[in-house]
């Protein structure tokens, strides 16, 4: 009888267990869907591997805005430190 006692509680454990892990699996479903019609909307697609393309991109053109800007604050600086030269 204690075995079997026993078995029902692990069986119970275990129904709880799979009880749980279908509503964590169904609400992962749910917010992975959320998320990929998010991504669709905001930039037209869902595909991890175009989504990192863009980032990617995004990166190298923040990369060349930053160095452009860079290039530009030491133009004005050679600038200045010309008429600063100046008599």
């Amino acid at each position: 009888m204690k075995l079997l006692d026993d078995l029902r509680r692990r069986h119970d454990a275990l129904r709880t267990q799979l009880i749980r892990n279908q509503s964590e699996n169904e609400r992962a479903d749910r917010e992975l869907a959320e998320a990929e019609a998010r991504a669709v909307a905001q930039f037209g697609t869902s595909d991890t591997t175009k989504l990192m393309a863009m980032v990617e991109e995004i990166r190298g053109r923040n990369a060349q805005a930053l160095s452009d800007f860079a290039e530009q604050i030491g133009q004005i600086e050679a600038e200045l430190q010309a008429l600063e030269v100046r008599p």
